[in-house]
């Protein structure tokens, strides 16, 4: 295959809590795992392209993506809680991402940037955190679907 690149999309639907409103600076969802490798497991992710977050029922919360390149181990990631990221970890970040600007889709909306251009070290998984700028109550434990497009090698 030598050196070939292709994009590819990673999804994860976090888990998020229902029936009360998340506040400005809460964890949603959790830590966020994107694996690499897609369908041939020989690649790797090697840059992130674009982001986005399908929000199924038009929350619309301002949203920070942070991605780590590798494992945030030392943080505790707790749905709906305020994010502390351990000073170790602080290393491990090599983007974030304000997301607040959503399109209607009906009655949903998606948030997200397309000409992004973060290389990474050639890995077979990311993390990603989301932090809450805004006030959202999701319904589902389903309402959020985060998108990353990578290019890989």
């Amino acid at each position: 295959m030598g050196n070939s690149k292709r994009r590819e999309k990673h999804s994860v639907t976090p888990v998020v809590a229902t029936g009360g409103a998340y506040s400005a600076g809460d964890n949603i969802g959790g830590k966020l795992t994107f694996q690499g490798g897609g369908k041939a497991a020989q690649y790797k992710i090697a840059s992130i392209r674009g982001i986005y977050i399908i929000d199924v029922i038009a929350q619309d919360a301002a949203i920070d993506v942070v991605i780590f390149d590798e494992d945030p181990a030392a943080t505790t990631f707790t749905d709906q809680a305020p994010l502390n990221i351990a000073t170790v970890d602080i290393p491990k970040i090599i983007h974030i991402e304000n997301l607040d600007f959503y399109d209607a889709l009906g009655s949903s909306s998606i948030v997200g940037r397309v000409s992004i251009d973060v290389s990474v070290a050639p890995s077979d998984r990311l993390y990603v955190a989301l932090i809450s700028r805004g006030t959202p109550t999701y319904t589902s434990v389903s309402d959020l679907t985060v998108t990353l497009i990578t290019e890989e090698l």
